[in-house]
């Protein structure tokens, strides 16, 4: 027997061999020129009462089962994730089976990798080799690289820092303290070291300090 069909999901089950499916559609309306989405919601029969919130179920209209149940349930065409205590129970085991055997392996696989390095040292003993030179020396060439690299920024850094100190003590003086003010200025943009301003600036933050060292133990 035919009739109309819709497809949509149900939205509740609490009746008894009857459920509330939502059907969505869209009409066009010309006042605003635009597609409006609406819902309709349908009462079916359910005569297994399989149905739970979240399926997509197919509905056929039908005789009337009572004043407002007027479709039946024919078809679902996909079942919504229901949290199942027995199912939840066989997949926690499942996995933790899959983990452990994981586990096993791997540490066969380890055993097995630790026989072979030691069959390996061994040879190399024979002739004349020691399997800790061996690893360390593979080791430094793993690691020389970066360790070259970073002693060599070390170096570079360390000869800028003499450059700069040397500079300070030939425009400032060996004897006047590089407070913080003294370097900021020397090191200030248009007015750095290598700019008349900035040397002038140096040498009137180096003046402005020792005056004030010579009001200090004028005051003492």
């Amino acid at each position: 027997m035919g009739g109309v069909e819709f497809i949509g999901r149900v939205v509740s089950n609490r009746m008894q061999k009857t459920v509330v499916v939502a059907v969505s559609y869209v009409v066009w309306v010309p006042k605003y020129k635009v597609y409006q989405k609406r819902v309709a919601r349908h009462k079916a029969r359910d005569e297994s009462q399989a149905s739970v919130i979240g399926d997509i179920v197919r509905i056929r209209k039908s005789r009337k089962f009572s004043r407002e149940v007027s479709y039946s349930v024919v078809d679902t065409l996909r079942k919504a994730h229901v949290y199942d205590p027995a199912a939840a129970a066989a997949l926690v085991a499942a996995r933790d089976a899959a983990r452990a055997d994981l586990v096993a392996s791997a540490g066969t696989a380890a055993a097995a990798t630790a026989a072979s390095g030691a069959g390996q040292a061994g040879q190399l003993e024979g002739a004349g080799f020691a399997a800790s030179g061996v690893a360390a020396s593979g080791a430094a060439a793993r690691a020389d690289p970066w360790v070259a690299e970073a002693a060599r920024r070390l170096d570079a850094s360390a000869a800028r820092l003499a450059a700069l100190r040397e500079l300070y003590e030939k425009e400032v003086g060996p004897g006047v303290p590089l407070s913080g003010a003294v370097l900021a200025v020397a090191n200030s943009g248009p007015g750095g070291t290598g700019s008349v301003r900035g040397k002038a600036a140096a040498a009137d933050a180096a003046e402005g300090l020792t005056g004030q060292t010579q009001a200090r133990a004028d005051k003492q």
